[in-house]
């Protein structure tokens, strides 16, 4: 099932984001939350590379507390992360 947007977050954002992503859901914009879609137990790197190849776009959020305590770049998935440096968020 391909989404619209890939939601990438902080996990002391879920709150926030999965609010977003009830809203956009209301729109007719699928939205993929790893709360909805993730499966307790599987590999989730693989799943976070298939969902965002399956996604025509990907929204990061970065709240208050930033990435989240330690994680910065090491929990990014990859590909977001050689855009973030392209761009120049990780500086």
């Amino acid at each position: 099932m391909p989404f619209h947007v890939f939601l990438s977050h902080s996990s002391t954002d879920k709150p926030a984001v999965e609010e977003l992503a009830r809203q956009l859901a209301k729109e007719g914009i699928q939205a993929w939350l790893d709360k909805w879609n993730l499966i307790p137990g599987d590999p989730w790197q693989p799943a976070l590379e298939k969902a965002l190849a399956d996604s025509e776009t990907c929204a990061v959020f970065v709240g208050p507390s930033g990435f989240g305590p330690g994680k910065k770049r090491r929990c990014v998935p990859p590909s977001i992360s050689e855009s973030a440096i392209a761009a120049g968020v990780f500086a």
